[in-house]
Formats: structure tokens, C-alpha cells, sequence
């Protein structure tokens, strides 16, 4: 039942070293770990397309602090996925411009374990992404190119499914869903 937004998420697991009566204190510097994490993000995507550095980290920071992001901040768990999000386009864009294997890999599973219910709109940017890319001539699309990107994806897909199929398997047996 804590698969939707704690098991897989890798800041719960860095707060369980945190004693329960410090969790309220420890609260503030996570979410500050969050911001860093998404703006550390966001920054590295979008160094690849921008002519200065600068641009990038103003990027990283319009990101982090999105309307999103300070709206939804009492949603822990939305913060994670903000977080983690930048980290796999990024992946993505290693993996069909530079040839790049094994992080988009890591990255998919990452996002699929942090949170199912949001790695399905993930997922759909990801193709609308990866189809603008494509149509834009930025990804240099062939038939070799596109079963490494679909093997990846799959494997991703598998390694997440470490905390999909219970889940998914815990749904379907409640009678509310």
C-alpha cells in the first residue's frame, strides 16, 4: 500500500535513518534536497541546448521552483517525482544522441519504482518528447537506434516492475478501485 508514493522512492529511504522524533526537523532539509536534486536536474538537461552555461542554470532553477513544485510542496511525495523527472530525459537524450547505454535504463526503473501513477504521464511526455525530437531532426532515427531505445525502455520497464506487479496485484484485490 506504500508503493504509490514511499517504497521506491530514494528520499524515504534516506529519511528512515532520520529517529522518528526528528522527522518534523528533518523535513526542511529533505525538501531542500528535493529542490537541489531538481534543479541539479533540470540543469543538467538543459546545458545540452543552450550555447551558455548560465542559460542552463537559470533552466534548473525555473524548474525547481516551478508553480508546480511551490504549489504542491505539501505533497511530499509529488516533490519526488519533480525531482527525478529531469534525470531521465536527460537519460533519454544520452541514450539517442550520444549512444549512450544503461542510464536510461536506471532512470526509467527509478521513476517507475518512485511512483507509478505519475510515471504514466511521464511516459507519455517521453513519447511526445521523443516524436518532437524525432520530427525536429535532433534524434537521428534508424531502425538500430530505435530497438536499443525500445530495448531499454523495456528493460526499465521489467526492473521496475519490482514494486509495479504488487502493487498492481494489491489493487486489484481491493473491492473501492
Amino acid at each position: 500500500s506504500y508503493s504509490f508514493y514511499l517504497l521506491g522512492s530514494p528520499f524515504f529511504w534516506l529519511s528512515m535513518v532520520v529517529p522518528a522524533r526528528l522527522m518534523p526537523w528533518a523535513m526542511v532539509p529533505l525538501l531542500c534536497l528535493k529542490m537541489a536534486v531538481a534543479g541539479g536536474g533540470g540543469y543538467l538537461w538543459a546545458r545540452r541546448w543552450v550555447r551558455d552555461e548560465t542559460w542552463s542554470m537559470l533552466a534548473g532553477c525555473l524548474y525547481a521552483f516551478s508553480g508546480f513544485s511551490i504549489y504542491n510542496i505539501f505533497f511530499n511525495h509529488f516533490l519526488d517525482v519533480v525531482a527525478l523527472f529531469p534525470y531521465l530525459l536527460a537519460a533519454l537524450d544520452d541514450a539517442a544522441i550520444d549512444g549512450k547505454k544503461g542510464r536510461f535504463p536506471f532512470w526509467v526503473a527509478l521513476n517507475l519504482l518512485n511512483n507509478y501513477f505519475f510515471f504514466a504521464g511521464q511516459a507519455v511526455f517521453l513519447m511526445i518528447y521523443f516524436v518532437c525530437m524525432v520530427a525536429g531532426g535532433r534524434y537521428k532515427l534508424n531502425l538500430r537506434l530505435f530497438g536499443a531505445l525500445a530495448f531499454q525502455t523495456m528493460l526499465g520497464c521489467c526492473m521496475g516492475c519490482a514494486l509495479l506487479v504488487p502493487a498492481a496485484l494489491s489493487l486489484v484485490q481491493n473491492p473501492r478501485t
